[in-house]
């Protein structure tokens, strides 16, 4: 939903919003004019949003839709209150769980026994008063298996929980070796068709740390990564890569755009199979950290929604060994449990990263430094992350 469509839809004065996703699209400056403007609103609102902050500012109550029933269930708070809910309950069904299963095993090795000595007696002696008492024991034995039966069936039954996402496999792989200082950028400027986009930028990114790229939306973001990648001419000033940087690139367009042809028939499997030399046992396990299912993994890359490819380019990206990654909104079109997955990989990444992005929760969490673009006349800074509004 973009600014013209938000600023109309509170100009019709409703008594009810319905707004879906309305930060996408939007800057920070843009996500801030969002959450004034709801406060401010006295109807009732219903948003769909993944941004976790927008849900910590202004929702009273989170209403999470389960993808395999379809049944509903309301939380009171915004994200963070429905999140630490989620991991209580969670542990506590993994230790209801738990002892569920212990006692299943006692249930089964007792079975187990009952039965045993049941053949034993049969077994050694044609005496019928002996066969009997064999007939009896294993009489206990069918009993135990019902009450095992009727414990399954029951609606108290403990179903074993889904392992939250703990993040990719190993996480990123870093060079070991790289220079202290793996890219500058010089007094740089950036036109497009002859018109400036922002001057005198001056920034560096060192061994390990983390730079988030924040400006308004059309101010040069991604113009200034393709001008380090040398996929755009600089107009000014001069951009350094280092020799021993490996630079990962994520871009924000569709990650099927500019495959190389039959990369879409290929599967998740086959096609990381191509990149790197592992098993498809190992590229199993190392899908499923990024949340592809048993069903995703033998799906043509064609078929897969967005978030789930751009999931596989991350994965890519991974595999690729970069010290330095250029991402550019990594975060976009992938739902909370996605967002949370890369964050915990991204936290295990011992390289250093720019990062263009609007997620405020994964800026708090990241940037060692904002560099900001700035497009009136002459403007481009950097600075502290502290030093920045997010």
């Amino acid at each position: 939903m973009t600014k013209l469509g938000l600023l109309s839809a509170f100009a019709s004065s409703p008594d009810l919003l319905l707004l879906d996703e309305p930060t996408n699209h939007l800057d920070l400056g843009g996500m801030a004019w969002l959450e004034d403007q709801l406060d401010a609103f006295r109807g009732a609102a219903i948003v769909v949003s993944h941004d976790r902050v927008l849900l910590d500012n202004v929702v009273d109550r989170i209403l999470e839709l389960d993808p395999h029933t379809g049944a509903g269930e309301v939380f009171t708070g915004g994200y963070t209150e429905y999140a630490l809910e989620k991991s209580r309950r969670h542990s506590e069904q993994w230790v209801a769980y738990e002892r569920q299963q212990r006692e299943e095993r006692k249930l089964k090795k007792a079975i187990s026994a009952i039965e045993s000595r049941s053949r034993h007696i049969e077994n050694r002696t044609i005496d019928f008063y002996f066969r009997k008492r064999a007939k009896k024991v294993a009489r206990r034995a069918v009993m135990l298996k019902a009450r095992l039966e009727r414990q399954s069936e029951s609606a108290e039954h403990v179903d074993r929980p889904e392992k939250l996402a703990q993040g990719f496999h190993g996480g990123f792989i870093a060079s070991d070796r790289s220079a202290s200082r793996l890219l500058s950028a010089d007094r740089v400027g950036l036109e497009i068709a002859g018109r400036s986009l922002f001057e005198n930028l001056t920034f560096d990114v060192r061994r390990g740390e983390r730079l988030v790229l924040l400006a308004p939306n059309g101010a040069g973001k991604t113009t200034l990564l393709r001008a380090i990648l040398g996929q755009h001419p600089v107009a000014a000033g001069e951009i350094f890569v280092t020799s021993s940087a490996k630079v990962g690139y994520l871009a924000q367009d569709d990650p099927s755009h500019g495959s190389p042809d039959g990369e879409g028939a290929m599967t998740p499997v086959s096609l990381l199979r191509k990149s790197v030399p592992l098993s498809a046992v190992e590229v199993n396990d190392f899908l499923h950290r990024f949340l592809f299912g048993h069903d995703l993994l033998a799906t043509p890359v064609a078929r897969l929604s967005y978030g789930e490819r751009r999931r596989l380019e991350l994965a890519r990206l991974v595999l690729s060994g970069a010290n330095l990654l250029l991402l550019d909104e990594p975060t976009n079109h992938l739902d909370l449990p996605s967002r949370e997955a890369f964050e915990a990989a991204f936290g295990s990444f011992d390289g250093a990263a720019l990062v263009v992005t609007h997620d405020r929760r994964f800026i708090e969490r990241f940037a060692d430094r904002v560099v900001e673009l700035d497009p009136s006349p002459g403007s481009a800074r950097a600075g502290l992350a502290e030093s920045v509004n997010l």
